[in-house]
């Protein structure tokens, strides 16, 4: 009764939380939150395990915890869809050593003992199973080992079946669900459920036993590097009675707990990164924006301008890019930037360590030209990605420039504004230069 409380419980939780997670975010703002850098090939680990088993039998109990464990290992193999949830495969094998009380003087125990169908059954049994109390000599002969004292000084033997069990695991990272993300974080306590298939090997004359089984366990994983952790994991495995071959004592079930250390190894792309994406509203007012632009320029007049009157003297500007290969429509207009793109590498929208100069020299042109005010336009290479994709990582290498503006230097978000391009123009005739935000002076 206890051991399905408890695998009820364990499996239990993690729908609990995960409806409570979806409760709490309905209530949140409408902007959907997804994550990028989570290809098929992404976030994929693997874990090999070594450790002790302990095999939670009929009679077990009666033995001292280290008088019955035995070594395992396990292998594990698996992907995180997002920081706070994943799944894996994992397998495990030991060989389990458990204990059955026996009459010495009678050479008899308690219990039937699986046989399978195709071995040979002695006389007045079922096609199955044997009886221990009226078959002593066969069962002890057949299926246990050395002589043992339990704890309790009850006489007894022995017994030793190998096992390996594959399960398909739902792996719920705790932290990362209750807490903001953090791909350097020391710490992540995992809890797991699964569902799979284990398997008693054939030894001697004893047949091999195949059962569904059901588990549920709680891991600690300790970050070494970006590619490394470590991890202590404890799992419960309930399986069926006859997985020991033994029937008896009214038991329903058996259980095996492993308890292991292991080193766990993450493939590239390793970590997470979060994408805000606009109001569609937002994006729809920026569209109409770009088409009036377009439509401004396509009926502009044909013939040359009057010379106009000289213009009083101008706050003294920094000076225009002077770049031979720059070729965006806007610089046929005189359009001026600040000489201080911000470049990315391909697929990101992280600022690099020594792009953030490019960032302080445009914060500190506002802060000498007050009554100026400066627009952040990004882009993205043409030859890499689709157009969709590209669209919203330019956005993205926009947005994060703009926060970097007003949270880090302080700039006022009415002296800034927005605009994205995606790979629809092209700034540089060289295609790696393309993935950059502009400081356009309006």
């Amino acid at each position: 009764m206890k051991k399905r409380l408890l695998l009820f419980i364990c499996i239990a939780l993690p729908l609990v939380c995960i409806k409570s997670q979806q409760t709490s975010q309905s209530d949140k703002s409408a902007l959907k939150t997804t994550w990028v850098s989570n290809g098929v090939r992404d976030n994929w680990f693997i874990s090999l395990n070594g450790g002790i088993a302990d095999l939670m039998s009929e009679e077990g109990w009666q033995m001292k915890f280290f008088d019955r464990v035995t070594p395992t290992i396990g292998l594990s193999v698996g992907k995180w869809i997002s920081p706070v949830w994943g799944l894996r495969m994992n397998a495990t094998s030991s060989k389990l050593q458990g204990f059955v009380s026996w009459n010495y003087a009678d050479d008899s125990g308690d219990g039937l003992w699986y046989l399978g169908k195709n071995y040979d059954i002695p006389s007045g049994n079922t096609n199955l199973y044997a009886d221990a109390a009226t078959n002593g000599t066969f069962v002890r002969e057949r299926f246990l080992k050395d002589k043992a004292t339990s704890k309790y000084g009850v006489d007894g033997y022995t017994y030793n079946v190998t096992y390996a069990g594959i399960s398909i695991d739902y792996l719920l990272n705790l932290k990362n669900f209750c807490m903001q993300y953090n791909e350097n974080g020391l710490f992540n306590p995992i809890a797991y459920v699964g569902v799979g298939y284990s398997h008693t090997f054939k030894e001697l004359d004893r047949t091999a036993v195949n059962v569904a089984m059901a588990k549920c366990g709680l891991m600690f994983d300790f970050r070494l590097s970006d590619a490394w952790s470590v991890n202590l994991d404890a799992q419960y495995i309930i399986v069926p009675e006859a997985l020991d071959r033994r029937i008896g004592d009214n038991n329903i079930q058996d259980a095996i707990g492993n308890y292991t250390l292991g080193f766990t190894y993450k493939f590239k792309q390793r970590n997470f990164h979060v994408a805000e994406l606009n109001d569609p509203k937002q994006i729809a007012a920026l569209n109409n924006e770009i088409n009036n632009l377009r439509k401004k320029l396509a009926d502009r007049p044909s013939f040359k301008c009057p010379e106009c009157p000289a213009c009083p003297e101008c706050p003294k500007l920094p000076p225009v890019v002077e770049v031979d290969k720059l070729k965006t429509p806007v610089e046929k207009y005189n359009v001026k930037f600040l000489p201080t793109p911000v470049y990315f590498r391909i697929n990101s929208s992280v600022i690099d360590y020594n792009q953030w100069e490019s960032i302080k020299k445009a914060a500190e042109y506002l802060r000498e030209n007050p009554s100026q005010r400066i627009k952040i336009s990004g882009y993205a290479d043409r030859k890499t990605g689709t157009a969709a994709i590209n669209k919203r990582l330019s956005e993205q290498r926009a947005k994060v420039v703009y926060d970097a503006m007003v949270n880090e230097y302080g700039i006022s978000p009415s002296r800034i504004e927005t605009a994205y391009l995606g790979d629809s123009v092209q700034p540089f005739e060289e295609n790696d230069w393309n993935r950059v935000v502009i400081f356009v002076i309006p």
